[in-house]
């Protein structure tokens, strides 16, 4: 029997919709999240001395004095790549899902999830943290913010045009792993958890799954973050660099906040995504835009993320 079925998924109106409303949810996401990314890029850039909880008071007196910024350089290309990359992610697990009548195969979501994660890091993400992180080394020898364009710039002057994907294999294990964690494991350990335990366990089950990929990854993520800041360093030398500075631990400097980002991007995006679908649905179909079919939601209430493509709630009156 034939599980696939036709639909409007490839129209262009369809694909500029999931698109905009993906980079909308990524883009706001980052905004809220980027004090964590860069606090964890420092951290694995070894700017912190202290150890475990004593860094509190280090970051403390390291953002009174003025030497660290929660809103730093780098915010504006650090949201400038996740919502782009977000809305990616999810355009291809839509084409997915409206391509199968009786579900994606589990084994093709997850391919496909890791897939887009891996594409995202060759086309945005391991250029973007590298130039992230050399305006967070700039600005500060400089004592003056140093914008992105400038922070590219340089860095391909200075080290030639391959620079910007430093570190390109740890940061592609990374999302590979962070995609298929949010679009495939992620939902499935929740839906498992709700058959067999009860709605209760769905939040729990997800957490244990963002833990997980946050903590097999952050190694990759921390030599990643080394190579980048010191572009001598192949990834054994990182290894051992860190290793006998910091013992084996070091790899996991910083896990703590990439165990935060890991489970607010799984949970947040999807979620704000469905919001903000819902909002642009509804407003388009009080302006006569779409047809009262195409502005309908599915028996459960879900949206365009779990695979209903009229996907927006009726307008509210």
């Amino acid at each position: 029997m034939n599980d696939k079925k036709p639909n409007n998924i490839f129209s262009f109106t369809e694909l500029a919709k999931s698109f905009a409303t993906g980079c909308t949810a990524g883009s706001a996401v980052a905004a809220m999240t980027f004090p964590l990314e860069g606090l964890k890029k420092r951290i694995q850039g070894g700017e912190f001395t202290s150890k475990g909880f004593a860094k509190v008071p280090e970051f403390w007196n390291k953002w009174r004095s003025g030497n660290i910024k929660l809103y730093g350089p780098g915010l504006g290309i650090f949201m400038a790549h996740v919502g782009p990359a977000s809305a990616a992610q999810f355009m291809v697990k839509a084409v997915l899902a409206d391509y199968y009548k009786s579900g994606v195969p589990a084994w093709q979501t997850g391919v496909a999830a890791m897939t887009s994660g891996i594409v995202g890091a060759a086309t945005a993400a391991t250029i973007v943290e590298c130039t992230v992180r050399r305006q967070q080394i700039w600005s500060q020898e400089a004592n003056k913010p140093v914008d992105a364009r400038a922070a590219l710039g340089r860095m391909i002057k200075q080290y030639g045009w391959r620079s910007p994907w430093d570190g390109f294999a740890g940061i592609a294990l990374r999302d590979g792993v962070f995609t298929g964690c949010m679009l495939w494991a992620t939902p499935e350990a929740m839906k498992y958890a709700k058959a067999n335990y009860g709605a209760a366990y769905e939040q729990p089950a997800s957490l244990v799954v963002s833990t997980m990929g946050a903590v097999v990854t952050h190694p990759a993520d921390t030599l990643a973050t080394r190579i980048q800041q010191d572009r001598s360093l192949s990834y054994m030398r990182a290894t051992k660099e860190i290793i006998k500075t910091a013992g084996v631990s070091g790899l996991w400097h910083g896990v703590s906040m990439r165990i935060l980002l890991f489970a607010m991007y799984s949970q947040a995006i999807p979620k704000a995504r469905d919001v903000v679908e819902n909002r642009v649905g509804a407003l388009l179909a009080s302006q006569s835009l779409f047809s009262r079919d195409t502005c309908k939601i599915d028996a459960d209430g879900k949206g365009l993320f779990n695979g209903d493509y009229s996907m927006v709630r009726p307008p509210i009156r």
